[in-house]
């Protein structure tokens, strides 16, 4: 306003000292009514284009402070935005590698679970395939054992059938040997005597071969009886051996069957 005023001022006083110059375009002012209203005009004229000069100049000021504010809140928008960004992007980047390291500890929780499990069920049928191969092996040594000791039973009372067979054989054909030389012996003699003798002796020779034939036929019949008596006690006796050698295989038998069972049960629990 003080511009204004001054600026105002000025034209009046060089309108004052302004010659009155008879040879220029203008009219003549004449009168003090006619200066004030020339003077009024002007003034309005200056001050509206000084009003026109400030509202132009308030409006340029206006717009530079209006792009300057504009650049500096995009500036402050664009650092606050790559800041949020940048924010964004390592929160999301500490999200990602936690969630990838929370999924690399399960999947490794998984993986060491399942080979923890493969490798128990590997131990567990392998366990239990020694012990089947175990049982096995012991199941086919027993039976072996107990068929050698069988073949050997055998074999043993075998032999002392036979040994007793062929003492018995042995006894009674010395006991034949032995009677058949009585007999040749007394015959021997007999037919010496019965030459010599032939008339006094028919009757006593008679009496003689009648008592010798009763004599033969008793040894005869005893020793068909000891005969038929050793036979019977062979047979007895051989049948209370394979008797005993039945029921001690068969108590082997249960006894293993009891172990293989007892072993089995324990297995399965």
């Amino acid at each position: 306003r003080n511009g204004i005023k001054e600026e105002s001022t000025s034209p009046v006083e060089e309108v004052e000292d302004e010659p009155n110059d008879p040879g220029d375009s203008f009219p003549q002012i004449s009168g003090t009514k006619e200066i004030s209203a020339v003077v009024a005009s002007t003034e309005c004229l200056l001050i509206t284009e000084q009003m026109e000069r400030g509202f132009l100049a308030a409006k340029k000021a206006g717009e530079a402070a209006t792009s300057i504010q504009a650049a500096f809140r995009r500036h402050r928008a664009r650092c606050a935005f790559l800041i949020a960004r940048r924010s964004t992007t390592l929160l999301q980047a500490v999200g990602r590698r936690f969630l990838a390291s929370r999924q690399f500890c399960a999947a490794r929780r998984a993986a060491i679970s399942l080979q923890s499990a493969w490798r128990g069920h590997a131990a567990r049928n392998y366990s239990e395939l020694l012990d089947r191969a175990s049982a096995i092996v012991q199941s086919k040594w027993r039976g072996h054992l107990l068929q050698c000791q069988y073949l050997s039973m055998t074999s043993a009372s075998v032999v002392v059938q036979s040994s007793w067979r062929g003492h018995h054989l042995r006894r009674h054909l010395l006991i034949l040997n032995k009677a058949a030389a009585s007999i040749q012996r007394m015959w021997r003699s007999h037919q010496t005597k019965a030459i010599l003798y032939l008339a006094c002796t028919q009757a006593s020779t008679k009496i003689q071969s009648v008592w010798r034939a009763h004599v033969e036929q008793k040894r005869a019949f005893m020793s068909r009886r000891s005969s038929a008596t050793l036979t019977i006690q062979a047979l007895t006796r051989g049948q209370i051996a394979r008797s005993r050698i039945s029921r001690h295989i068969g108590e082997m038998h249960h006894a293993a069957t009891c172990i293989q069972r007892d072993w089995r049960g324990h297995c399965a629990r």
